[in-house]
């Protein structure tokens, strides 16, 4: 339902573009596809399914690693007890599980940023899936032949095979906009689920005595949390949207990249837009990810009880 926002937020944060604003970004993706119904008009923003198939990948890996790996944690350093883990050990964890699902759903987030910002480059998400892969591999294949070529005839045929597989897997994991993409989920996880752990049990023991505190206190630890991720991990954010947007092809002027890498995009964007740039899209970031968070964090902590596995 929110995932225009994700999509003008991509638009938002892209470099030398002319930025219309949240307000118009978003006017500009209702008015492409105006005389649609609402659902057609959700289902057909750019990237959707990709984003969608991300964000239940990832978001579900992250926040369904995080409470197992706590409890163990707990279960070993009190001895079995009912001791706890610091702050810094909270952060610690959900930024691993923030890690380990962005690497993984990589792919997928390449996929939604691309078509966010060229919705006409690819006929839909799985095509553009397919697109980026083929093209990784034929530069490959291309450039190993040529190689072999340059070497000795008789090599030519058989450089290119193992080439195309590895740019094939470069091309979907490409390893700069995949480092910024593990640092965003790492900061933005790291932030999100210790600043919701801690919040609810100070506001749980403060609200204890009033009627439907509980409920109140993960509403209220989840509205912290959400602007802990969206805050934590907005510089990353912006470095791993113009990296995965800006992608290397051959020196062509088409998609020659503009950056050596995450620090460069990150030194030369303050260089170029100010300190302000780190934070271009966290309104619309935050305005997503808080209403997706009101609703699955209740439900998660009714789940985990349900099931007598604790809360999160």
């Amino acid at each position: 339902m929110f995932y225009p926002l994700e999509v003008a937020k991509m638009r938002l944060q892209q470099t030398g573009m002319n930025r219309l604003g949240l307000m118009g970004e978003l006017r500009a993706i209702l008015v492409a596809e105006s005389g649609r119904s609402m659902l057609l008009t959700w289902a057909s923003t750019p990237g959707v399914v990709a984003g969608v198939l991300r964000a239940v990948v990832y978001h579900g890996l992250r926040l369904g690693l995080f409470p197992p790996i706590q409890h163990a944690l707990i279960a070993l350093l009190a001895g079995g007890g009912t001791g706890g883990v610091s702050l810094g050990v909270k952060i610690l964890i959900g930024a691993v599980c923030g890690a380990v699902a962005a690497a993984l759903t990589t792919p997928l987030d390449l996929v939604k940023t691309r078509l966010a910002v060229r919705p006409d480059a690819y006929p839909n998400s799985i095509g553009a899936l397919v697109g980026i892969a083929r093209d990784g591999a034929r530069a490959a294949t291309s450039s190993g032949a040529t190689r072999g070529t340059s070497s000795s005839a008789g090599t030519s045929s058989t450089v290119g095979t193992p080439f195309a597989a590895a740019k094939w897997a470069s091309a979907l994991w490409p390893r700069g906009a995949m480092a910024a993409t593990i640092v965003r989920a790492a900061l933005g996880s790291g932030a999100q689920l210790a600043s919701y752990d801690q919040a609810k049990r100070s506001l749980t023991a403060l609200l204890s005595s009033c009627p439907g505190g509980s409920a109140m206190a993960i509403t209220l630890a989840t509205v912290v949390s959400a602007a802990a991720y969206v805050t934590a991990s907005a510089p990353a954010d912006l470095v791993k949207t113009r990296l995965m947007i800006h992608k290397p092809n051959n020196g062509s002027a088409a998609g020659a990249t503009l950056y050596a890498g995450p620090l460069d995009c990150l030194r030369r964007s303050i260089d170029d837009e100010g300190l302000a740039v780190l934070f271009r899209g966290w309104g619309a970031s935050f305005t997503r990810l808080l209403p997706v968070l009101l609703l699955v964090m209740p439900i998660l902590e009714r789940l985990r009880a349900l099931f007598g596995v604790g809360g999160f």
